[in-house]
């Protein structure tokens, strides 16, 4: 604008303020109306096969069905119909001791993946036996998600494991989401040795997945709860196209060797035992990191002397089943998760057939529409569906149990019998019998981040003796469980039924408020 020529009259401006205060009121209220009508007492008129409602599951309810019901076998070209063996490692000692087993009978080759590794006395022990196998002159993998707090190794020590031969690979984290809800992890739990043994299951590489979460956490105010969890040893053929998968994931764009020469973050610092590591020279840190190998590697573990080194699967004391139809149930890496080779699919189709019963065991039961309407179906058909998950008292992850509690109410109503875990020990723990026949054991969570965004692994089985040997373990954790009563009222519940404080409680009660909003994040 020309000097001295007058301003134009322009319109004037509103003022902008923080937020619109009605359109605040309005929200406000949909989300208390919503949550209020979720916790209602449930009600359900809809019929029901041989009359009135379905029975809870007592522990040894769920029966075989008989041979002409049972569910189709897998199409020829997808199943693996070799012998194979396999057992499920339900305690805490014999799965570690078992993987203990296998990384040092290696010949050639050791493959192992997990979402979490930590640096307390077992992921040290395990991380010793990676390196004395890469020592006697094995090849040894291991790939970690590279996201927030998963992976706590010391850089130093890394260093270390890679000048002994260790090859090391992280999942990157997505850049192009600044905030890490958003982000696609790799959630697998592998072992492969050699091509032919392998176990999967729902353990990290922690001391608290073994049952040691209070002998070996230096700080016992940060100790996690110890955890119920479960994995299964397989020997067969099927162990070779687990190796293709994880290979497939090794050299996947998503995964690179971790920046072993940047300053640690300071959040992964403050969830490490070893940070004293990363305030030292290199030479000292690297010296340093090779004895805590050394010593974890002659230390025996506080459960040692319960098993003995493995001479055959018969020591365990633990079944060993022969297989004739084995599965291998995963995410197709560089394909989206809603192809329908993924395992989410895969599971949905499995669930949709059952005849007779559903039983699932998951630590977070946040269930997407479609797979809450396939379990709805099953119910009006007569199917008995029951789940088991984590009470507000065992819960490690409060929004996501605050979502699985707003919609108990949508569950209850959909027929789905709900048991919660009680006791000091947080259920992690994934996996499904359907019809007495058909069992899957893995990583995979019932929740939205299992469904649509993290890479997930199982092994699906087709077996009546496995499957009533899952059943029974499953049966054991509903002992300790307490229904979620129909007739009972939902307001309150949790406060009713779980021992918490108060400030546990309202914080649950916030987050029951917010969990809808992310649900697609749980």
């Amino acid at each position: 604008m020309e000097f001295g020529r007058t301003q134009p009259d322009l319109p004037p401006v509103p003022s902008r303020r923080r937020y619109d205060r009605r359109a605040f009121l309005v929200r406000s209220g949909v989300m208390l109306g919503c949550w209020a009508w979720q916790t209602l007492p449930v009600t359900s008129n809809r019929s029901r096969l041989y009359g009135g409602e379905p029975s809870q599951l007592a522990p040894d309810a769920v029966s075989v069905p008989p041979a002409n019901q049972l569910p189709n076998q897998l199409p020829v070209e997808q199943q693996y119909t070799d012998n194979h063996q396999a057992r499920l490692l339900y305690h805490d000692s014999t799965s570690l001791q078992q993987r203990l087993e296998l990384v040092d009978s290696a010949d050639h080759e050791v493959l192992l993946s997990a979402y979490e590794i930590g640096d307390d006395p077992v992921a040290l022990r395990i991380l010793s036996g990676l390196r004395a196998a890469a020592q006697r002159g094995v090849c040894v993998k291991l790939m970690v998600d590279g996201h927030g707090r998963n992976n706590l190794i010391p850089k130093p020590m890394m260093k270390h494991l890679v000048e002994q031969g260790v090859a090391i690979r992280e999942h990157m984290p997505d850049a192009r989401y600044r905030l890490e809800l958003g982000r696609q992890r790799m959630h697998d739990k592998l072992l492969v040795v050699d091509g032919q043994r392998l176990i999967i299951g729902g353990r990290n590489v922690r001391a608290d997945y073994y049952g040691l979460a209070n002998q070996a956490m230096i700080d016992v105010e940060r100790a996690e709860k110890n955890r119920i969890d479960r994995e299964v040893y397989v020997d067969g053929p099927i162990a070779k196209v687990v190796r293709h998968y994880f290979l497939q994931r090794w050299n996947a764009d998503t995964s690179g060797p971790p920046s072993l020469d940047r300053t640690e973050k300071r959040k992964t610092i403050d969830a490490q035992q070893l940070s004293h590591l990363n305030k030292m020279s290199p030479d000292a840190a690297r010296n340093c990191a090779a004895r805590l190998l050394d010593q974890a590697w002659a230390t025996p573990l506080p459960f040692d002397h319960h098993t003995s080194q493995l001479q055959s699967l018969a020591c365990t004391g633990e079944t060993v089943h022969q297989l004739s139809c084995v599965r291998f149930l995963h995410d197709v890496p560089e394909n989206p998760k809603d192809c329908p080779a993924a395992i989410a699919q895969q599971l949905s189709r499995a669930i949709s057939a059952a005849k007779t019963s559903v039983l699932l065991e998951t630590p977070y039961l946040v269930l997407s529409k479609d797979l809450r309407r396939r379990l709805a179906e099953l119910t009006d058909r007569g199917v008995d569906v029951c789940v088991l998950t984590n009470s507000l008292e065992t819960a490690d992850r409060m929004i996501t149990h605050a979502q699985y509690a707003n919609e108990r109410h949508l569950l209850l109503s959909a027929g789905i019998q709900l048991w919660e875990t009680k006791g000091a020990r947080h259920l992690h723990a994934k996996s499904l019998v359907i019809d007495g026949y058909r069992s899957m054991v893995g990583s995979y969570n019932f929740d939205m981040l299992s469904e649509t965004r993290n890479s997930e692994t199982a092994m699906l089985i087709d077996d009546t003796g496995f499957a009533d040997d899952l059943t029974r373990q499953i049966a054991q954790h509903l002992v300790r469980a307490r229904p979620v009563s129909r007739d009972e009222p939902l307001i309150g519940f949790d406060a009713r039924t779980n021992d918490v404080d108060q400030d546990v409680l309202r914080e649950a009660r916030v987050k029951r408020l917010i969990s809808p909003w992310i649900k697609k994040y749980l």
